[in-house]
């Protein structure tokens, strides 16, 4: 790929990947950004170009994003300048996942009071009917002794 006199080296590249074209969209961006220009990479362009994170030049018109060959140059030029080389990281061992038993999903206190309550309805009726059918003598059927709120009934098939 030369790089042409008077155009930045990025452009350059840009402008040879893509010859002709002078706007290119959301696929084109994520095969330069992620190497790839799948689903879930043109979902995090789609979803940079909404903040305005990537490309400040993007337009979106008509259900599409149009992003100036230029400007797309220019914002990858400035990320370059504007980041400091890091050090590569000092080799480690992998470590392990670690994954949370905790509900990621919010818990509100009134549903949680409410949760509770019925925990403590619900194990209290258990404790006073495990109590019930110790005191029974052994002859007497358990089955017998349930509630009719605690029997399973067998389930109903739907007709075909």
């Amino acid at each position: 790929m030369p790089i042409v006199p008077g155009l930045s080296p990025t452009l350059s590249i840009l402008s040879a990947r893509f010859p002709g074209r002078v706007i290119i969209g959301v696929k084109e961006v994520a095969e330069v950004m992620h190497e790839r220009g799948d689903k879930a990479a043109q979902e995090a362009v789609r979803a940079g170009l909404r903040r305005g994170d990537i490309v400040p030049g993007a337009k979106h018109m008509r259900g599409k994003w149009l992003v100036p060959l230029a400007a797309f140059a220019n914002w990858v030029d400035s990320l370059a300048v504007a980041s400091p080389p890091q050090e590569p990281l000092p080799d480690r061992p992998a470590s392990r996942r670690v994954v949370s038993t905790r509900s990621t999903a919010p818990v509100y206190p009134a549903r949680r009071a409410a949760q509770q309550a019925r925990s403590a309805a619900f194990f209290s009726a258990l404790l006073w009917e495990l109590t019930l059918l110790q005191a029974l003598p052994l002859a007497t059927s358990a089955a017998a002794a349930l509630t009719p709120l605690h029997r399973v009934s067998p389930r109903r098939r739907r007709p075909a």
